[in-house]
């Protein structure tokens, strides 16, 4: 711990993995269920027969559902609105969240070493995408507006394309996106 302004207080490191903080985010905005995730839906046989298809399995709740749909609704206007408007596709649905985290070395912050990230989400066509996008130690920029949210429009960019999902545009999405986007308007 350390004294600021007079008060003692902790600082505290968390780590966890790229896929623990896929789940997170998955029930942040899936209802708060943790899901076993899979990358296939099914598999068929030369003949065009399923031989194996995967449902989702729901491990556990981990926040209300209400809480759920509150999340949500705050990590779509960060696209919209705010400092992940670089993953922002004009007729799509995407939210999603930055990140800029200080690297550690030896126990202590190892100075102007980051990493940077955006994770985003979009349900579309009855199905749901999750897309988490890390940049280790950016040199130049380093917040994850700049360096990772239009890697992630990029990638839901081509999702959208491999499986023809169409845009829906609307006065608003045309709104949101002639508006300007300066994301170091969100630097702290």
């Amino acid at each position: 711990s350390f004294a600021a302004n007079g008060s003692d207080y902790e600082e505290y490191r968390t780590a966890i993995s790229h896929s623990e903080l896929s789940f997170a985010a998955s029930a942040a905005i899936n209802g708060g269920e943790i899901v076993t995730p899979y990358l296939l839906k099914s598999a068929t046989d030369a003949s065009g027969r399923v031989v194996k298809e995967n449902e989702p399995v729901v491990k556990r709740r981990v926040i209300s559902r209400e809480t759920s749909e509150k999340l949500a609704k705050i990590l779509y206007s960060v696209v919209t609105e705010g400092s992940g408007k670089g993953a922002y596709i004009n007729g799509y649905n995407i939210g999603g969240k930055t990140g800029t985290a200080q690297k550690y070395e030896n126990g202590a912050i190892a100075q102007g070493k980051y990493i940077s990230s955006f994770i985003g989400f979009e349900k579309y066509a009855g199905c749901e995408a999750i897309a988490l996008f890390l940049v280790d130690e950016p040199v130049g920029a380093y917040y994850g507006s700049i360096v990772a949210a239009p890697y992630v429009r990029e990638i839901f960019e081509g999702i959208f394309s491999y499986y023809d999902v169409s845009p829906e545009i609307t006065d608003e999405s045309e709104r949101i996106a002639a508006t300007p986007f300066d994301p170091y308007e969100y630097e702290f």
